[in-house]
């Protein structure tokens, strides 16, 4: 459903090849018309999707957790700001897939001291160390179009950091 340049582990590595996953980054993102017309920015599709369905897809940690953002963001739309929370949630509804390199290809610099969109005065930003890599040519192809067990791995190791990052910003 999108293609992005952001990949929290390739981080100045050089590489030809990229791979699909369920994360939906949204650092450097494009999309289509097909795709953003799945777009739910009322979430509808929240109350029918059952928690067993995220844990399967996500594992325990990481279904619980989505269970509380989707749920937080769904039961506070009126003053929900962000439009990644509804996008990454109708990826999921849609069973669809996010490509990404194996080399990062962007920063957000938009974070700094003083903060950024949706983001507070003091945040640290977890990706502020992250190194360009570099895309390789000719690419080499996914032998299939399928999620990639390598980008489950980053996946899921990126989302224990940001949120140990989120929990340590809350602590303080």
């Amino acid at each position: 459903m999108q293609i992005c340049a952001h990949n929290p582990a390739g981080s100045a590595i050089k590489s030809n090849e990229y791979y699909f996953g369920r994360n939906a980054y949204i650092w450097g993102w494009a999309t289509w018309r097909r795709a953003w017309n799945k777009m739910d920015m009322n979430m509808s599709v929240w109350p029918s999707l059952t928690f067993f369905s995220l844990i399967k897809e996500y594992g325990l940690f990481q279904g619980v957790f989505r269970k509380y953002y989707w749920n937080k963001g769904y039961n506070n739309l009126k003053t929900l700001s962000s439009w990644a929370t509804r996008w990454n949630l109708g990826v999921f509804a849609n069973r669809g897939l996010c490509i990404s390199p194996k080399a990062n290809m962007c920063k957000n610099i938009g974070v700094d001291e003083d903060g950024g969109t949706h983001y507070y005065k003091g945040y640290s930003d977890p990706y502020k160390n992250l190194d360009y890599g570099e895309v390789l040519n000719p690419l080499k192809h996914p032998k299939e179009v399928a999620i990639s067990k390598e980008k489950l791995f980053v996946d899921k190791k990126d989302f224990k950091r940001l949120k140990w990052v989120g929990f340590k910003n809350k602590i303080k």
